[in-house]
């Protein structure tokens, strides 16, 4: 999710200490990166009243562990090896890049959840904080939201602007559109929520 008002200087800090106080033990050291791209296809109709038509494409990049590379184009998500990005640098003729952004995360161990806080910054200006919470025990993706959603209205303020993508909230925004299970949550599931916030942001 992301927190689009968290323009305070410690706005991650009160965050941090407020999972202190669920019992979080100390971040983990190594940062968790992610870098998105978007680009736009240079083929597309550039036409004003032909704006439907053009095609996009929405990378990232993981910065952190085993080195992977997610792509979403026409509806369908594909993760490949961190070797794609580099053929992408090359096609600048096919797509042009269009929106650079940075998510830097931090890793925090909560019992059975793992929450990560991290700034997002768009073509190097900082636009808030993206917030990831995973819960372990279940890898079903419907089956934790009500645990999720419980934890997340306890860590974060009242009046905080939030958006968010939730699969199934309408009938074309759903997991199975883009070619993910509905049972089995994977990490393609969550870089597609990632690429879905910097779409409905318009980043």
């Amino acid at each position: 999710m992301y927190w689009k008002d968290a323009k305070r200087p410690d706005s991650l800090a009160v965050l941090a200490d407020k999972l202190a106080d669920f019992g979080s033990v100390a971040p983990e050291k190594e940062p968790y990166l992610l870098h998105c791209k978007v680009y736009r296809d240079n083929r597309s109709i550039s036409s004003t009243q032909l704006q439907q038509q053009l095609r996009f494409m929405y990378t990232i990049g993981t910065r952190h562990g085993q080195q992977l590379f997610y792509t979403l184009v026409d509806d369908v998500v594909v993760e490949s090896e961190r070797e794609t990005e580099l053929i992408m640098e090359k096609l600048k003729n096919l797509w042009g890049l269009r929106q650079n952004a940075t998510i830097e995360s931090h890793t925090f161990p909560v019992g059975d959840f793992v929450v990560r806080l991290g700034k997002l910054n768009v073509n190097s200006d900082y636009k808030g904080i993206m917030i990831e919470i995973e819960y372990r025990p279940l890898s079903h993706p419907y089956t934790a939201a009500p645990i999720l959603q419980e934890f997340k209205d306890m860590l974060l303020p009242a009046d905080a602007q939030i958006a968010q993508w939730i699969s199934g909230a309408t009938s074309d925004d759903t997991f199975a559109k883009v070619g993910l299970s509905e049972e089995v949550y994977t990490t393609s599931h969550t870089m597609y929520q990632y690429m879905q916030l910097l779409k409905i942001e318009n980043f």
